[in-house]
């Protein structure tokens, strides 16, 4: 597509984003963007030992335990209140974190 082409696909899309109010473009952009994080935070549940296993293996975080940087990368991607004592009533397996 040469660059005349380019540009004017980018006018029209303009042209019909400027159509709706700025809070409504605003709000659906950040769903979208939310979208990903809670994604990738469901998945991390679901497969808690492999996240576990992860966050030792390749992430090593070098301050914290993996169980703990998983719980709190989780909850963090969710959305959650980071509430620790009340993982386990949210269904999440505890966090076996050494002192």
């Amino acid at each position: 597509m040469p660059a005349s082409g380019v540009r004017a696909a980018i006018a029209r899309a303009m042209d019909v984003l400027g159509r709706f109010p700025l809070p409504l473009l605003q709000l659906m952009f950040r769903l979208a963007v939310a979208s990903v994080f809670l994604k990738a935070g469901l998945i991390k549940i679901a497969s808690w030992e492999l996240t576990v296993q992860l966050f030792a293996d390749e992430y090593k975080v070098p301050v914290l335990s993996p169980d703990l940087a998983a719980t709190m990368a989780a909850t963090f991607e969710i959305g959650a209140r980071p509430s620790w004592s009340s993982a386990s009533a949210r269904g999440w397996p505890p966090c076996r974190c050494s002192a």
